[in-house]
């Protein structure tokens, strides 16, 4: 039956947490999806990323690490956005699933 009320099932949370492996990487990006595309090589509506927060976890009570990217002016951002994020996560992402080595390179726009 609803109750209106949130349901947190803290033992399976706690669980689940517990089998994730350090260093953790908590990412937050930001996209625009714009009526009319502003760059080349966009569609009406495709999300373009601008901005990306990532904080890296070492171990466990360690302080966490920010790197982060905010676009600056009216130029396309999606090459600086990747180049940038690249050295924090994705060399990560490609050693933690070696069957998908090839993420991240088909999203650089290319030149």
């Amino acid at each position: 039956m609803l109750s209106g009320e949130p349901h947190i099932d803290r033992p399976a949370v706690t669980s689940f947490l517990a089998r994730l492996k350090y260093p953790r990487h908590y990412l937050d990006f930001e996209t625009i999806g714009p009526t009319i595309p502003m760059f080349d090589g966009t569609s009406p509506f495709e999300a373009v990323p601008f901005q990306y927060s990532l904080h890296i976890q070492q171990a466990p009570g360690a302080e966490l690490e920010h790197h982060g990217y905010l676009a600056g002016g009216a130029v396309d951002p999606r090459r600086e956005f990747m180049e940038r994020l690249r050295p924090g996560m994705l060399p990560k992402i490609k050693a933690s699933r070696p069957d998908r080595n090839a993420a991240g390179t088909s999203l650089l726009p290319r030149r």
